[in-house]
């Protein structure tokens, strides 16, 4: 009834996360554990497990993915809706009322106006090391997904569609979300330490027309034709349906 894709949640990809983010910005992780720096990890990290999580709620096995769609359009789809809603859950989790402040008391965070405004941030952050992240461990011509700095903007546009679905308190810090996008994007535009593979920057940095045209006309199809069939046979989305569309939200 979970469908094909289980959370194998590894401990090597943690420390694998953990040993990307101290050679690109050049400093030992346990010497250096600023409460910024864990922040980050800790985010990227929950942002991979929601994404897992997301598949098995939409039931993305063999019943709704199409395997053998034109171009991996099947596959692509999932894996962008598992995107998106992984930024959603990210939002949800870490600001709901029932666990929200929980968690940022966790990471080191108020729910405060300064705590919400780091949390934002730090959040905007992890979609670009996330998927940086990944596009360094993928196998290169991987065309199950698409593009990595395309994989950012999807995680990104799912926290703010979480943003701007729930109270209007969090829409201020809508520039905090992005401005910490920007701000791993630019330290990547500018250049990395020496010990970093510039190619491998350069080619996430890389601009698609083509990819993106894909995403908005094609992949988007294929996953509201995903979605309304999850909506009938995933068992978990069954339990999870009427409290999703309340106040048609």
């Amino acid at each position: 009834m979970w469908g094909l894709h289980l959370i194998t949640f590894q401990v090597k990809f943690i420390v694998e996360l953990v040993k990307h983010y101290e050679m690109l910005y050049g400093f030992n992780f346990e010497k250096v554990q600023s409460e910024q720096r864990q922040r980050r990890l800790i985010l990227a990290v929950c942002l991979a497990f929601c994404h897992e999580l997301a598949h098995i709620i939409r039931g993305h096995d063999s019943n709704i993915v199409n395997v053998e769609a034109l171009n991996n359009s099947g596959s692509k789809a999932a894996e962008a809706d598992a995107d998106f809603l992984a930024g959603m859950q990210l939002h949800k989790w870490f600001t709901g009322n029932a666990i929200g402040s929980e968690l940022q008391k966790d990471i080191g965070l108020n729910n405060g106006a300064i705590g919400l405004a780091a949390l934002f941030k730090d959040a905007g952050f992890c979609t670009v090391l996330l998927a940086f992240f990944l596009h360094n461990k993928l196998s290169p011509g991987n065309d199950e997904y698409h593009l990595p700095n395309v994989r950012a903007a999807i995680l990104l546009s799912g926290i703010l569609s979480g943003i701007v679905s729930s109270s209007k308190i969090y829409t201020p810090y809508i520039n905090f979300l992005f401005a910490g996008y920007k701000e791993h994007i630019e330290y990547l535009e500018r250049g990395v330490n020496e010990g970093f593979d510039a190619g491998e920057v350069k080619k996430f940095l890389q601009s698609c027309p083509l990819e993106w045209k894909e995403l908005l006309e094609k992949t988007a199809k294929e996953m509201d034709g995903q979605r309304s069939m999850s909506d009938k046979t995933s068992e978990i989305w069954k339990a999870l349906y009427e409290m999703a569309v309340k106040n048609n939200n």
